[in-house]
């Protein structure tokens, strides 16, 4: 809503650690990039809403509601790995939810309108996000923004490039060492150190990554 210009929040952030960028959604420390990761962890949690004591139809809708409102704002943030990694979630949520949705009602479908039904929700989020980003280009082209669609293709691409790959490979094989807790929040450049750069690190010797990508990955 900030980013669309609805609202103010910038009276409402504190002034440490602060790092404003201006064109894409921020979170209240000011980041897109935390914005983006508070996005993909909350998302999952949406899939209670076919829990509700409401009539089937409008679980869904609701799902899809927040699910759209999610997606568009995880994109607007301008953030590769919030898409990456959103990706992954959104597929999980398409998969699951057909089920979840026929366990709370009672119902039992086959695999193969379990499968259809996702992929129409898939399809219709898809337009709805498409939809509401046309829009963000819009303003952007009314200058009210500094992001335009050649910046999204730009970073798009960089995905495509593999300048995240390291990272991507570096983070498979920490999630083998922590297969079941994990590492731990915001412990990625620790960990790296631990396991990668120490003499006695069980992948050492490896390439330093990017410093400033390294600390929030």
């Amino acid at each position: 809503l900030e980013a669309f210009g609805l609202v103010d929040l910038q009276a409402l952030r504190g002034t440490t650690m602060v790092d404003v960028r201006p064109g894409t959604p921020q979170s209240m420390a000011g980041n897109p990039g935390w914005f983006s990761e508070y996005i993909v962890y909350a998302l999952p949690y949406a899939l209670v809403l076919l829990a509700r004591p409401w009539r089937p139809g409008w679980r869904v809708v609701s799902l899809m509601g927040v699910t759209t409102l999610a997606t568009l704002a995880l994109f607007v943030s301008l953030q590769r790995g919030g898409w990456v990694s959103g990706a992954v979630v959104a597929l999980y949520m398409a998969a699951v939810a057909p089920l979840l949705l026929s366990s709370s009602v009672g119902t039992s479908v086959s695999p193969r309108r379990q499968l259809w039904r996702g992929i129409g929700a898939v399809a219709v989020v898809s337009a709805l996000v498409a939809g509401g980003f046309s829009m963000w280009l819009t303003k952007a082209r009314a200058g009210d923004t500094t992001i335009d669609a050649g910046t999204y293709v730009t970073r798009l691409k960089s995905i495509a490039d593999g300048d995240r790959l390291p990272y991507l490979a570096v983070s498979w094989k920490m999630a083998l060492l922590h297969p079941v807790l994990g590492g731990g929040h915001e412990s990625f450049a620790y960990l790296y150190d631990l396991h990668f750069q120490q003499p006695d690190g069980l992948y050492h010797p490896m390439p330093p990554l990017v410093q400033g990508a390294l600390l929030f990955s």
